[in-house]
């Protein structure tokens, strides 16, 4: 990121909510089942979630992010805030980052 901020680069990121794991769909459940994991970036961010550590960790996190969105939900900054926009403006924070998909 650095290296982008000091040469004018903006970066576009992608994958940004894990193909639905950073949202509520997965917030107090269990993981991704074999049926869910239908698709090439299901199966992809489902392996990266189990990297992160046991899905109790995922659950965590989800658990934090949306203590997040509720605050900004509460403070009336953004009425439909939820996970996913948490984890998309984490990503926007980030230097040299101009636009998520």
């Amino acid at each position: 990121a650095d290296y982008c901020a000091e040469n004018d680069i903006s970066l576009i990121a992608f994958g940004t909510v894990g193909s639905g794991i950073l949202s509520e769909k997965y917030l107090g459940r269990g993981s991704p089942s074999q049926e869910e994991r239908n698709t090439s970036s299901m199966k992809m961010y489902s392996k990266t979630a189990e990297r992160f550590g046991s899905w109790n960790l995922v659950q965590d996190l989800l658990k934090t992010m949306d203590a997040v969105a509720s605050d900004v939900r509460s403070s009336g900054r953004c009425d439909g805030a939820n996970i996913s926009n948490i984890a998309q403006r984490y990503v926007l924070d980030t230097k040299a980052v101009a636009s998520v998909l």
